[in-house]
């Protein structure tokens, strides 16, 4: 099947972050058997990254930890790194095949991106 003509007519899914809202978000859209559009992606490949900092009378229960998932739509990763006893660093990368998908492709991102969030939520 050939992509429908970017239009007027045509209804095109934005999707501008890697966080929890916006993967619930997209993944109920990727599923309704109604949505049958072109799913654009602008931001083909992100990287976010934060230190979390610990008062001192707490630790960690994680130790270095990277778990990733990948399949047609793209890839996902999750890294954790000690940096001392008290901060860590928590990186996810995000890099998509496609900047658009079309509805044959909507299986694999939905697997991917709903890996990504059970990656996320497990973190």
């Amino acid at each position: 099947m050939s992509a429908p003509p970017l239009g007027t007519g045509s209804r095109i899914h934005l999707h501008y972050g890697l966080n929890t809202a916006s993967l619930r978000n997209l993944t109920a859209r990727l599923s309704s058997p109604t949505d049958k559009y072109l799913a654009f992606m602008p931001y083909g490949h992100g990287v976010w990254s934060t230190v979390v900092t610990l008062p001192k009378s707490f630790s960690w229960k994680v130790q270095k930890h990277t778990e990733s998932v990948k399949n047609a739509a793209g890839a996902f990763s999750e890294s954790i790194d000690p940096l001392s006893p008290e901060q860590l660093r928590v990186q996810y990368h995000m890099e998509l095949a496609h900047m658009v998908y079309s509805p044959e492709q909507y299986p694999d991102l939905y697997k991917l991106v709903s890996e990504a969030y059970a990656v996320i939520q497990e973190g």
